[in-house]
């Protein structure tokens, strides 16, 4: 897909949320595919990193092949490896996380990533924090802490620790969220890459932990289907409709994997959330949205 095919399309109103949307939908099924695998967290590294990494630089190449070389020499410079190092943060959390616990602890926890980016940018970039941001921060917290109580009830989830897996949501999350806060400070690098990089080191750093005696444990089809397809083309449809459509529609679209992925979970792996674990998910969901939609009504009135 070129960069001239997507000019050609962006000139309708509804583009750019439609790639958003394809973006976001491809992700949803991720989390059921990790179950699927049957793989422990450092495999599964191993194989998403590995094949996201190869498939990033592919892509970057393809798409702006007359500019790969100086693509690369942004990539593995300082700022790209440091935004690079947030990307391998956010992969090797979120993995960890699912392995050891409920897919709903984790996803609700990712959801937050926007209120890390908006700490973030007044950290780095000297952004005003409203008062809108605590007060998300504190209804998701109290969203997140309803979850993580009764997580140990739930059915089919791994029986390791919920407040570990927690953790690593969260940590996965604000690396998220530094992340959109580095590439819109640093302009000029390029995404593509810089993120398969991340994944890449990821998935090398994983190997040489744990050598390749259990690689081939668990179903590498259904892990390939992650590293393959879903993360490349929803990361590919998510970071291309940025340009297109507002960055508060991302968002809200973005909830579509904190909604649907236990949902397909439950389909497809039997593994079902408590009611008090819904209820803090549907707490979490509702003030992200109402967060986001805020956000970008304050912006553009303030325009």
């Amino acid at each position: 897909m070129s960069d001239s095919f997507l000019k050609n399309k962006a000139k309708h109103p509804l583009f750019g949320l439609a790639l958003a949307g394809l973006g976001a939908m491809t992700l949803t099924p991720d989390s059921l595919f990790i179950r699927w695998s049957g793989m422990g967290a450092f495999e599964m590294l191993v194989w998403r990193g590995i094949q996201m990494g190869i498939v990033m630089f592919l892509l970057s190449y393809l798409i702006d092949r007359n500019n790969f070389s100086h693509n690369m020499k942004l990539t593995f410079s300082r700022r790209g490896l440091v935004v690079a190092m947030c990307q391998l943060v956010s992969t090797a959390c979120f993995v960890i996380g699912i392995a050891e616990t409920s897919v709903s602890v984790i996803l609700f926890a990712l959801a937050t990533s926007p209120i890390f980016a908006a700490f973030f940018s007044r950290i780095i970039l000297g952004e005003r924090t409203h008062i809108s941001t605590w007060l998300a921060t504190i209804f998701t917290l109290f969203g997140i802490l309803l979850t993580v109580l009764d997580a140990g009830e739930a059915h089919g989830a791994p029986d390791g620790s919920v407040l570990f897996g927690a953790a690593c949501g969260l940590t996965a999350s604000a690396a998220i969220g530094m992340n959109f806060v580095l590439f819109r400070k640093y302009k000029d690098l390029p995404v593509a890459p810089i993120t398969g990089n991340g994944s890449l080191i990821s998935g090398l750093l994983a190997l040489a932990y744990i050598g390749p005696s259990t690689l081939f444990d668990g179903n590498i089809a259904m892990i390939s289907v992650c590293g393959l397809l879903i993360l490349p083309i929803s990361f590919f449809c998510l970071t291309s409709a940025s340009r297109y459509t507002a960055a508060a529609n991302i968002g809200l679209l973005m909830l579509l994997e904190t909604i649907l992925g236990p949902v397909w979970v439950w389909i497809g792996f039997g593994e079902t959330a408590t009611v008090q674990m819904i209820i803090g998910g549907l707490v979490v969901i509702t003030t992200l949205a109402s967060y986001v939609l805020y956000t970008s009504y304050a912006l553009q009135k303030s325009r």
